[in-house]
């Protein structure tokens, strides 16, 4: 079995279905999936929580390889009405919904193993090898950053894919200190930011094959589409996402997973006409 969580709005519905889709695709185990949502409207109209039609589409789907896979939907809005009320970074490049995960201890009946992955993901290879990581004494594990272990820090860690202890970290106030620093702190990736610095001598750090954010490499096990900078012919920032599929091909001339993403197209179509999943 494996826990795996996201967060994310209703326009996170392509990368969520990504995402899970070559999840089950490279696995044998049965997925349990947490979509953490929230209404961040009063910020900008898009901004509406990932709602019920779309994980039940998800979990239909999921279950086409495993009747025993999951989709839970988890709305937080109350938590976020709570901590949040003057957050000094819910107004950044950065989508408030990358705050979410920081409430994963308040929340009930979360598993004492988790593995966090962002949306813009593609599962290459079996999940359980990623989940299996044993962490020792560490509350959490990650790879470092591609950009920031050179400008920030040597081991400034990509908060993209996260493999929780929350067993532990329940048991600390770490994600409590994380909120505060992003509430009352101006960062440039908050979240992200705040996970360095108070878990800083509690995580174990992963082979990058688990969160490869530059290109697919022969071991790649999750090829994360984030934001990469690219100084050659010149200083540019280059982002494209697993959904622009014409984009990776043109972009990134990138084709390893055009079976997932020719499926995500039907089903995508599908869930626009109101049909069943079926691949």
């Amino acid at each position: 079995m494996v826990n795996v969580c996201y967060s994310g709005n209703a326009k996170m519905f392509d990368g969520f279905l990504i995402s899970l889709l070559s999840m089950v695709r490279h696995t044998k185990e049965t997925v349990h999936a947490i979509i953490l949502t929230g209404d961040f409207s009063s910020l900008n109209p898009a901004y509406v929580p990932f709602n019920e039609e779309q994980r039940a589409f998800i979990e239909n789907t999921l279950r086409l390889y495993n009747k025993e896979n999951s989709v839970r939907l988890i709305d937080i809005t109350p938590l976020i009405e709570q901590e949040f009320k003057k957050c000094a970074n819910l107004k950044t490049r950065f989508s408030p919904y990358t705050l979410l995960r920081l409430f994963l201890d308040q929340i009930e009946d979360i598993p004492d193993r988790l593995l966090y992955i962002d949306a813009d993901t593609i599962v290459m290879k079996d999940i359980k090898e990623l989940y299996d990581f044993k962490m020792g004494d560490c509350f959490l594990a990650a790879v470092r950053d591609a950009v920031g272990r050179k400008w920030v820090n040597v081991d400034y860690c990509n908060a993209g894919v996260l493999l929780l202890d929350m067993g532990k970290i329940r048991k600390t106030n770490l994600f409590a200190l994380c909120r505060k620093r992003v509430e009352t702190r101006f960062m440039f990736m908050p979240d992200q930011t705040a996970i360095n610095v108070y878990f800083e001598g509690r995580k174990a750090f992963l082979p990058c094959k688990f969160n490869e954010q530059v290109s697919v490499k022969e071991h790649t096990v999750i090829r994360h589409y984030c934001s990469v900078m690219k100084l050659w012919p010149w200083l540019h920032i280059i982002n494209v996402k697993q959904w622009e599929v014409d984009k990776m091909h043109e972009v990134l001339n990138d084709h390893y997973s055009d079976d997932i993403l020719n499926d995500y197209l039907t089903l995508k179509d599908q869930f626009v006409k109101q049909e069943q999943p079926r691949i």
